[in-house]
């Protein structure tokens, strides 16, 4: 009885291997120029016309790529510091200081004055690390959260004021300079967060 058992065992294992593997070659991905991906599915599935094709026979779910939101923005360069970032398309860039000599350019909407809201960067010669730069040049008592920019060590702190404006700093060192990558305190604080984040991950030095 056992060896009959056994033997039945193996050809029921076998079976199921074999359902498998023709299910994992009927669920491949295929490329499908600029339409997007194609995902083969199932006769029992039920979908829209506008979003299958028909191909061999064969029906398949087509799945639109990932959008890069920042391909056609804008790109700043800084030769002096070698680094370059991306900024929205319908933002300007400014270059006025606005009275703090460490900042080298702010961006802004440009719909909307730098006082009401504006992006800037801010460099500091002679900072050896990130630690020390921290305690020359800001409060290191505040909730300040390690963090990463352009693949360097960073420390980041979200601030709330006492009328609920929101902003980002974003502090680094390359190179014995400290950078500071912040936005101006806004109520619109967390949707300008958000887009300070996709800047940020554009930024890259270049030398």
């Amino acid at each position: 009885m056992q060896k009959g058992f056994g033997f039945i065992g193996i050809l029921v294992v076998v079976g199921i291997v074999a359902i498998l593997g023709v299910g994992v070659l009927k669920m491949g991905f295929f490329l499908n120029g600029g339409k997007g991906t194609q995902v083969p599915i199932g006769d029992n599935v039920q979908v829209s016309d506008d979003v299958v094709e028909k191909k061999s026979g064969e029906t398949l779910l087509l799945i639109d790529p990932i959008k890069d939101e920042t391909v056609n923005w804008k790109t700043y360069r800084n030769e002096k510091y070698g680094f370059e970032f991306k900024y929205p398309d319908d933002w300007l860039e400014d270059n006025d200081n606005y009275g703090v000599r460490s900042t080298i350019v702010t961006l802004r909407p440009s719909s909307e004055p730098t006082y009401k809201f504006h992006i800037g960067l801010s460099v500091y010669p002679d900072q050896t690390n990130l630690q020390e730069f921290l305690k020359n040049k800001y409060d290191a008592s505040l909730n300040w959260k390690e963090s990463i920019f352009s693949g360097l060590p960073a420390k980041e702190i979200v601030v709330t004021d006492r009328f609920q404006n929101i902003s980002i700093s974003t502090i680094f060192v390359k190179d014995n300079t400290g950078y500071s990558f912040g936005t101006f305190p806004s109520k619109d604080g967390e949707e300008r967060i958000n887009v300070a984040r996709q800047i940020a991950k554009t930024f890259k030095f270049t030398k």
